[in-house]
């Protein structure tokens, strides 16, 4: 019986050993496996939230190039107010000389005097003609006479 101890507990080292080797193999295989999924499930996560912020990091992209459009577009507008203030300056300086501009009514009036004065001279001019023909004409006389006498 001793034996049969003995022999019972050789084989059940066996047995525990077998046990063992069979649990670290199930163990390492798992183990194994798991690694292997869980990279594989790294990788299709990397792989998936790079598709997903590709469209965001366009976006990104996209907003920065109209930021930079609306900051050019900002400095062009400055620049056309700036252009528009001064226009308006000049515009404002035409106005104050055209004041000073004579008007077709100003100029007919002034035609209409200068014709007034053109005829009052023509005039006077024809009646001092006449006086000076009639002081002419007596000079002449009087010269003639001087002589006879």
């Amino acid at each position: 019986m001793e034996q049969e101890v003995i022999e019972w507990a050789n084989n059940g080292k066996v047995l525990l050993g077998f046990m063992v080797a069979l649990v670290t193999a199930i163990a390492g295989v798992a183990t194994w496996f798991w690694n292997r999924v869980s990279s594989r499930v790294k990788a299709e996560t990397s792989s998936a939230l790079a598709l997903a912020n590709a469209p965001a990091r366009e976006v990104a992209i996209r907003v920065a190039e109209i930021e930079t459009d609306v900051s050019g577009i900002s400095d062009e507008v400055h620049s056309v107010k700036k252009d528009i203030k001064d226009l308006s300056g000049r515009v404002q300086n035409v106005e104050r000389s055209m004041e000073t501009v004579a008007r077709q009514s100003d100029l007919a009036a002034l035609n209409a005097e200068l014709k007034l004065l053109t005829g009052t001279v023509t005039a006077e001019l024809r009646a001092l003609s006449g006086t000076i023909h009639s002081f002419r004409e007596a000079a002449l006389r009087s010269s003639s006479r001087g002589k006879q006498e």
